[in-house]
């Protein structure tokens, strides 16, 4: 990104992937995704009325009991970005 001009060599990247409306550059992380699809497949899992998935939350193959709705996951992981990059100095 530095390359093309989108960044600043010394700027923080924590900023990248806040939201535009919350003024980042709206990227998404590859760890961010993976972890929001994980939690939608655990609460898929946790809240499904199937009889596969009933047994295969009781095996305890994944972590469901930690998942939480998307959208509040989504929120949760916004706000710790957020708040990660305004406890910068330059950015607070």
């Amino acid at each position: 990104m530095t390359i093309h001009g989108a960044l600043y060599p010394k700027s923080d990247v924590d900023g990248i992937y806040v939201p535009r409306g919350q003024g980042g550059r709206g990227l998404i992380s590859c760890e961010g995704c993976i972890r929001g699809e994980e939690n939608s497949l655990g609460w898929y899992i946790k809240n499904g009325s199937e009889c596969m998935l009933k047994l295969l939350s009781e095996s305890n193959i994944t972590e469901i009991e930690a998942s939480r709705k998307p959208e509040e996951f989504k929120k949760v992981a916004v706000d710790e970005l957020k708040s990660k990059w305004r406890d910068k100095r330059m950015f607070g």
